[in-house]
This record gives C-alpha cells, sequence and structure tokens, in this order.
C-alpha cells in the first residue's frame, strides 16, 4: 500500500504557539467544568434544605445523574454532527433559564419541587456542556501543550466542588435561604464570565477540515489566530502507509475507558457524594470540601507535568494507588469508621489518588477516537460510567457502610485491571503525540 497526502488545516496550527484564542478558549472549557460541578455539588448539600423520606433522599442523589446523562446522550451526538462552538450556544441557553428559574423560587417559592426541576435545566445543560469541552480541548489546544492544559483545565472540577461546598459551609449558621441566594448568585456571575469568553474563542479547526469545509476553516484561523494560511500551501497528512498501524482496536480502548471511567466515577461518587448524606448527614459539605480539596491539590501536583509523563504510567500509578489505599480501608474498616477523623484522613489520601487518575481518564477519554465521531464515543463512555452511579446510589442508601466500603474496593479493583491491560497493549497518548495520531486517523509509524 503507498502513502496517500491529504491536505490539513489543523496540521498548519497545530504548533502554533499559545494565543489570545488558546487563552479565551482555556477560560471558556474551565469555567464551563467548574459550573458543571458547582451544579452537581449542590445535590447532595441540598438534602439538608428539606426533611426529606429516604426514597426522596436517593432521588435528591441520583438527580444529578439522571440529568447529566439526558444532556450528554443528546448533545455528544449533536456536537459531531453541527460543530463544537454551536452547541455551547444552546447549553448557556439552559444555563441562563435555569438560573433565573432558581433565583426567583429561591426569593419566592422554594419547595422542593422547583429545586429539582431547576437542577434538571442545569443538570442537562451541563451535561451535554461537559462531553463538547472534553472533545472540543484536544483539538483546541496547542500540541505542545494539550495534556497540560486538558489536566488543569480538568482540575477546575474540583474547584467547582470547593466552591459550592465553601458556600453551604458559611452560610449554615445563617439557613438555607442564604444558602441557596449565594450559590444563584454566583451561578450567574459564571454563566456571564462564560457567555463573554465562549464569544471569543474559535470553532473547533479539526472538526472543520474533517467536514470538509477548508475554506471555512481557513477562516476561522484568520479571524481567531491571527494567521493568513495560503490553501495551496498547506502540510500534507499520511491517511495510509504500508507500515501496520500499532494503535489498539476501537473495542479495546472503548472498553479500557469504560472500566476506568467508572471506576473513578462510582469511586469518586460513593465516598464524596453518598458517604455524606446517607452515614454522615451533618459531615456533607465538609466531606466534599475535603475529597474535592485533596483532587485539586493531587491536579496541582502532576498537571505541569503532563506532557512530559507517560500516561499509561500516569493512569497505572493513580488507578494503584487507588486501589490499595481501598484494600487498607477495608483491611482496617472498624477503627476507621468508628473515628470520623481518621475516615476524612485516609479518604483525603484515597481523593489525591483518585483526583489524578480523574484528570488522566477525562484527557485520555477525548483522546481515542475519530474527530467525527469523538463527540458520540465521549458521551457513550460517559453514559456508562455516570449511569452506573444511579444503581449503586439507590443500593447504598440501604446497604451498611462495611458493603459500601468493600463495593469501593471491588471497583477500583476493575480500574486497576484495565490500567493493566492499556499499560501492556495500549499505546502513548501523551508525550506532544498528536491527537490526529491518537484518535487512529493517522497511522502510527
Amino acid at each position: 500500500m503507498g502513502i496517500k497526502g491529504q491536505v490539513s488545516v489543523f496540521r498548519a496550527i497545530e504548533d502554533l504557539r499559545w494565543s489570545r484564542a488558546h487563552t479565551w478558549s482555556f477560560i471558556a472549557f474551565a469555567l464551563g467544568l467548574l459550573f458543571e460541578a458547582y451544579l452537581v455539588g449542590i445535590a447532595p448539600i441540598a438534602t439538608t434544605w428539606f426533611t426529606l423520606p429516604s426514597s426522596l433522599e436517593a432521588l435528591t442523589l441520583i438527580w444529578p445523574f439522571l440529568w447529566l446523562i439526558v444532556g450528554l446522550i443528546f448533545v455528544g451526538p449533536l456536537s459531531d454532527r453541527f460543530g463544537r462552538k454551536r452547541l455551547f450556544i444552546l447549553t448557556m441557553s439552559m444555563y441562563a433559564i435555569g438560573i433565573a428559574i432558581f433565583i426567583v423560587t429561591t426569593l419566592f417559592i422554594p419547595n422542593y419541587v422547583s429545586l429539582l426541576v431547576t437542577l434538571a435545566i442545569m443538570l442537562a445543560a451541563a451535561g451535554g456542556e461537559m462531553n463538547v469541552i472534553l472533545t472540543d480541548m484536544h483539538e483546541v489546544m496547542p500540541r505542545k501543550h494539550r495534556s497540560k492544559a486538558a489536566f488543569f483545565l480538568i482540575n477546575f472540577i474540583n474547584v467547582g466542588f470547593i466552591i459550592v461546598s465553601l458556600i453551604s459551609l458559611n452560610t449554615q449558621l445563617i439557613g438555607p435561604f442564604y444558602q441557596r441566594l449565594a450559590i444563584g448568585i454566583i451561578g450567574a456571575v459564571i454563566l456571564v464570565v462564560l457567555v463573554i469568553s465562549r464569544m471569543n474563542m474559535p470553532e473547533s479547526i479539526r472538526w472543520l477540515e474533517r467536514k470538509g469545509r477548508i475554506n471555512d476553516a481557513i477562516r476561522e484561523v484568520g479571524k481567531y489566530y491571527g494567521v493568513r494560511l495560503d490553501p495551496g500551501t498547506l502540510p500534507t497528512v499520511n491517511t495510509e502507509i504500508s507500515k501496520p498501524i500499532l494503535n489498539p482496536p476501537l473495542w479495546f480502548r472503548f472498553i479500557v475507558a469504560v472500566l476506568m471511567m467508572t471506576a473513578n466515577d462510582i469511586g469518586f461518587g460513593l465516598l464524596s457524594y453518598e458517604v455524606g448524606p446517607i452515614y454522615f448527614s451533618n459531615q456533607t459539605a465538609l466531606i466534599i470540601l475535603m475529597t474535592t480539596l485533596a483532587e485539586f491539590i493531587g491536579g496541582l501536583f502532576i498537571a505541569p507535568f503532563a506532557d512530559r509523563i507517560s500516561r499509561k504510567v500516569v493512569l497505572l500509578f493513580s488507578t494503584g494507588g487507588a486501589a490499595i489505599v481501598t484494600y487498607i480501608i477495608v483491611a482496617f474498616m472498624k477503627p476507621i469508621v468508628s473515628n470520623f477523623t481518621l475516615f476524612l484522613a485516609m479518604d483525603f489520601i484515597l481523593n489525591i489518588f483518585i483526583g489524578i487518575q480523574y484528570l488522566a481518564m477525562d484527557t485520555f477519554k477525548g483522546e481515542l477516537w475519530p474527530t467525527e465521531r469523538r463527540g458520540t464515543f465521549v458521551s457513550l463512555v460517559r453514559l456508562i460510567s455516570i449511569g452506573s452511579l444511579i444503581p449503586e446510589t439507590l443500593w447504598a442508601v440501604s446497604a451498611p457502610l462495611s458493603q459500601f466500603l468493600i463495593l469501593n474496593m471491588g471497583v477500583w479493583t476493575m480500574g486497576l485491571a484495565a490500567a493493566i491491560a492499556w499499560f501492556l497493549r495500549g499505546i502513548e497518548t501523551s508525550k506532544g503525540t498528536s491527537i490526529v495520531v491518537t484518535s487512529g486517523e493517522t497511522p502510527i509509524v
């Protein structure tokens, strides 16, 4: 088989120096991820706003996952068809409607039903929004800084949880009304900055190119990056090559991504969202704060080196570390769960590993797919991993803490098996590897 060349606008800009367009894109993505976490963090705290029977408490806890799934099911495939930036207009409109209703109902008619309605609107937007961000960030950020930018961006999810838990802790003494009002006002401020940043970011050049819209891609480069491209001098990429392709088959990439991401979503969810409302109801905000602070610290430590360290090594180290800590918690379960301070300390250590694994996985799960199907595959991985939290949460509401912790150990063992499989058979997606290579669109030489 000979070598076939194809012109590429994306390859012409992939190695550009960091520019104003990259900065605005980073701000837009960072605030989008922060806001998604901010909204998810409201649900477990909201269980303290009303006196609820166990059935409604369980509904409140699974509510974010239900509506995140609704959003990602629709927005992921739509972003592949209509473009990344265009879908942000839809999600931001839903945010605006949800925040307005949230603030009005807080001021005049606060009740449990209105809370569920407003959260449903905003969480559906958040589910779709995060899907587009995890897809688009690989197509927008410069190749040299792609992993580093992704790690720092995803760490803003922890910032969102920290903000909402701090609001809750600092307004507990003055009551639910002021908690809700503060959450609504800060959400409105975040949305304003989000709109401004989205107006100044480009459409994905890689998506335009794969749709055959070369002239649109060239115009977008000139408008946002300030670079004039001559269609006649664009670089070419090899789409066929005589050497074998080493990228693992699509089914293997998908299974590995699903297993590791499911381990993270359930592993984080168990000891961040659910252990508080179910077992330590007075400590919910504190548990969310401590777990996300641990993740944020772990993320800050690893993010600057993300483009230099092997993604395979980071995934194996972080998943293995999380699994080992859960084994220790189960082995010494009685003294740990009988002393809340000791439990919180072990949870903090566990979430340092979980935080590193989360940054690596949210980066990894967007790197593996062809551009025209990237949004769809990211949504499928997230659908399975987030969806798995729903039956687990319903079970956990009535399960003893010992079984709860044993389940956590089991899911991290599953994640470790997937990390080992990728370490042995996967490819390196870090160290400056182009997204057109990690996705399998350009053969590995």
